[in-house]
């Protein structure tokens, strides 16, 4: 079990946040971040870690719950911590609220490589992996997901 702890605690953060990203809720992102734990360990054992596995497993557990319920992914405000100052809490929330409302603007695609980027874990060759696309593709992907993001949050619409 030693390796999967030491796999656990590698990416349990980097998964929680790639899922928080793709659906802005925090509870639903813990427990799919569980359960795909689970998931891996009962299929693939802890032997060897895959980290883009264990990414496409999250993936299709999360499109899974959304499936069922026959919604999308919601995207809603930050709770902050309770020791954080209100006002300084204020702004950490009103520019998270610009980010993910950037992010909605941007497809599913490149919301989700985007994300998976941000984790800083994989690399553009297990991203490309996870995501059926070459590495060229990722990359531009993530170039152009980028260039969009900055026009929305700068408003150049140029």
């Amino acid at each position: 079990m030693e390796p999967y702890r030491i796999f656990y605690e590698r990416y349990h953060a980097s998964l929680f946040g790639h899922l928080f990203r793709l659906c802005g809720d925090e509870d639903l992102a813990l427990d799919i971040s569980q359960e795909s734990f689970t998931r891996y360990l009962q299929h693939y054992g802890a032997g060897e870690s895959n980290a883009a596995l264990l990414f496409r497993i999250a993936r299709n557990a999360l499109y899974d719950h959304f499936r069922q319920r026959k919604q999308e992914c919601p995207i809603e405000g930050l709770e902050m911590p309770s020791g954080v100052d209100p006002e300084r809490g204020v702004i950490v929330r009103e520019r998270y609220r610009r980010v993910v409302a950037a992010m909605a603007q941007l497809s599913d695609r490149e919301r989700e490589l985007l994300s998976l980027v941000l984790t800083q874990h994989l690399k553009y060759r297990e991203i490309a992996s996870l995501a059926d696309i070459s590495e060229a593709n990722v990359k531009v992907i993530i170039h152009r997901a980028r260039k969009k993001l900055q026009q929305v949050l700068t408003g150049d619409e140029s």
